[in-house]
């Protein structure tokens, strides 16, 4: 069992909001490069959204001709499916966890984030149990 805490973030108004946060290594199959990152572990997305940014540094081609536009609640992304390489804590890895890569240059909203991890991949993997004192915990 892996336990991970929420940490606080500032709303553009000030407060603070506890949000759930995970921490992963990301590989890239192909260039072997990795980074370790925290990312946002989000129950409503479908998706595990990567931004541009990290995507590029990590190698991934974006070049690819399939494009595809996904839709989340009043509004859409461009986005390219990469596969790579997830290590939780050291204790858990998903090797070929597919992540749409947002696309869009212009989407600001990734950039600050660089990752969200949303069901598809991760959530049919682990048990994830979010907790009311402000915990999260993954078991195979």
């Amino acid at each position: 069992m892996i336990e991970f805490n929420y940490l606080s973030y500032e709303l553009p108004d000030r407060t603070l909001i506890a949000r759930p946060v995970i921490d992963c290594s990301i590989i890239n199959p192909i260039t072997k490069k990795g980074i370790y990152v925290a990312g946002i572990l989000d129950s409503g997305s479908d998706y595990i959204l990567m931004s541009r940014t990290l995507a590029l540094h990590l190698g991934f081609d974006l070049n690819d001709s399939n494009v595809k536009q996904i839709s989340g609640l009043g509004s859409s992304i461009k986005t390219i499916t990469c596969n790579a390489k997830l290590n939780f804590s050291g204790t858990y890895t998903l090797s070929n966890a597919p992540i749409e890569v947002c696309i869009d240059e212009s989407d600001e909203t990734m950039e600050s984030i660089q990752i969200i991890f949303g069901r598809r991949g991760l959530f049919s993997e682990f048990d994830i149990e979010f907790k009311r004192e402000g915990k999260i915990t993954f078991k195979k």
